[in-house]
């Protein structure tokens, strides 16, 4: 993880706080996420000059990362609307 962002919030994404996905997803990689799958955000990394998107979450006690591509035609649509994709748990 890049340390210039650890522990930094991210669009709706606060560290620390679990989120659930509520619309299914496909990363850059093509990986699938599903309705209902619970993660906790630990943080982010972005590489401006591949419009890459790092999101780090830990999930049933490993590490996961979720690449995107803030591309259109890719994963843009979910970077803008990353409240649509993922939902605050209590």
């Amino acid at each position: 993880m890049n340390n210039t962002c650890q522990n930094k919030s991210f669009s709706v994404l606060h560290p620390g706080v679990r989120y659930r996905v509520k619309k299914e997803f496909y990363d850059y990689n093509g990986e699938r996420y599903q309705v209902d799958e619970e993660m906790v955000f630990i943080d982010h990394n972005f590489v401006p000059y591949e419009s890459g998107l790092s999101l780090f979450f830990r999930t049933h006690n490993r590490d996961l990362q979720i690449m995107l591509c803030n591309r259109e035609g890719l994963q843009q649509h979910i970077v803008h609307k990353l409240g649509t994709y993922f939902e605050r748990q209590q």
